[in-house]
């Protein structure tokens, strides 16, 4: 196979026995294309291609492929087909999925059996990366792909997009990686060595969004997104220890927050129902330890 420079790659190219088709999305260190080929049955299937566009991304604690290995893949998990190296570029190939999380909600009203269909499946996801030790960093709603036989009533949550992934424990300098309207506060606060409970403030940030229509936090940049959070949910130092030994903390001064001492999602989502309430104040706490201490209606709710 001849070099390919993986940025521009067009339409018709063959790539490691696949055809290019076109390009999904372009990002700091990733590059996704859809591609055409043969699945083990020998039928002709759509993949989706990931290739890191920087060679020394993917090694170590940050190997996605070895990460994804790792996992065993089950059903709420996009499926892992190939993977491999070209030149000195990683990629790998996944199943592709035609609609993701914001098919569900984007011109459509998503009912509140849905969104319990879809945290449900998210959070049993994130307990299973749990188990193998690995934070994703990239929970967001179009890394949520939804396989469906032709509408939304039955539907399967394929968490996808492994490119961000870290293995627990790693320390990290790449803070930028998870969206910001979905990037925890640590991130934010450029921790460098984030928890798995990082991944639950990004669900807790997709459920709101659900229930919402619209992102919980918005902002165009990280300090303003700190701001953003801060006013919400109050000054951090007295509620969450670890907050004064992050890098951003001397960036910022905490004199024009109050101390919050209930955050007020009735009022940011005038339609949630209790339940969901109290799951959204477990999920967006500042301390990532208090992440999963739901209450048993909450857990019920999550988990049956």
């Amino acid at each position: 196979m001849n070099t390919i420079d993986v940025t521009k790659i067009s339409g018709g190219t063959k790539f490691d026995g696949y055809t290019v088709d076109h390009l999904i999305g372009s990002f700091k260190d990733d590059i996704e294309y859809l591609v055409k080929g043969k699945d083990n049955k020998n039928e002709d299937k759509d993949f989706t291609l990931y290739i890191c566009k920087t060679p020394e991304r993917w090694h170590g604690d940050f190997n996605a492929i070895k990460l994804v290995s790792k996992i065993a893949l089950p059903k709420h998990f996009a499926q892992f087909v190939n993977s491999g190296e070209h030149n000195v570029y990683q990629y790998m190939v996944f199943k592709n999925y035609q609609n993701d999380l914001r098919d569900m909600y984007k011109g459509r009203v998503i009912s509140t059996g849905e969104i319990k269909n879809v945290m449900q499946q998210l959070i049993k996801g994130l307990n299973h990366l749990d188990l193998a030790g690995i934070i994703h960093r990239d929970i967001q709603p179009k890394n949520l792909k939804i396989e469906h036989d032709g509408n939304f009533d039955n539907f399967i949550l394929k968490i996808a997009n492994f490119g961000s992934a870290v293995k627990y424990k790693t320390r990290i300098v790449d803070h930028h990686r998870v969206a910001l309207q979905y990037r925890s506060i640590e991130l934010l606060l450029c921790t460098e060595t984030p928890k798995q409970a990082s991944d639950r403030w990004s669900a807790g940030c997709v459920m709101a969004e659900l229930l919402k229509g619209a992102p919980l936090f918005d902002a165009s940049h990280q300090l303003e997104m700190i701001h953003k959070v801060f006013t919400f949910l109050g000054k951090p130092d007295k509620v969450w220890p670890e907050y004064n030994n992050l890098t951003m903390k001397s960036y910022i001064c905490l004199d024009g927050y109050n101390y919050v001492e209930k955050p007020d999602f009735e009022k940011e989502i005038p339609l949630a129902p209790k339940v969901e309430v109290g799951i959204l104040r477990k999920l967006l706490t500042y301390a990532p330890d208090n992440r999963d201490r739901f209450n048993e209606e909450e857990r019920n709710y999550l988990l049956n």
